[in-house]
């Protein structure tokens, strides 16, 4: 009689990860110029370029509110799925993985390097900086071409 197969069971703590790969893991935060809010069970966003988004399961307003908190890596968003639900490591990172390139793609969420970029250009309130702004370069540039009279 052939032996049934098992049934992989979540980790009762969450998974550590190799420290090295880790380290170089890209990390997502929410977009500087998002704005959400969550009613109910549900998160609406509204993103930089005017668009408008909801989360109605969950596992996704889970997750973006965890973003909202600090900056994660994909590997620490599986872990906490593993944590919370019946899924298995493989299946949580590989959902994560899509899950956070549709928030990149988006723009409610980006990697950390760029969400730092960004808050430099915009500043946390989506306008530029005056320090961003072009100056001009020579007193000529600044003048009004002179008009005959």
């Amino acid at each position: 009689m052939a032996e049934a197969p098992s049934v992989p069971q979540p980790s009762p703590a969450a998974p550590h990860p190799n420290p090295v790969a880790s380290a170089s893991a890209p990390r997502y935060a929410l977009h500087p110029r998002a704005a959400w809010r969550q009613v109910g069970g549900e998160i609406f966003v509204i993103t930089g370029d005017r668009a408008f988004h909801r989360l109605a399961t969950p596992t996704a307003v889970g997750l973006l509110r965890q973003l909202a908190q600090e900056p994660k890596a994909g590997w620490q968003l599986a872990s906490e799925l593993v944590q919370h639900y019946r899924v298995d490591l493989a299946t949580a990172q590989a959902d994560v993985a899509l899950f956070v390139q549709a928030l990149v793609e988006r723009q409610i969420a980006v990697v950390v390097a760029e969400a730092d970029a960004a808050l430099q250009q915009f500043g946390p309130t989506g306008s530029p900086q005056e320090s961003q702004l072009p100056l001009p370069t020579t007193q000529t540039e600044n003048q009004l071409p002179a008009t005959p009279r």
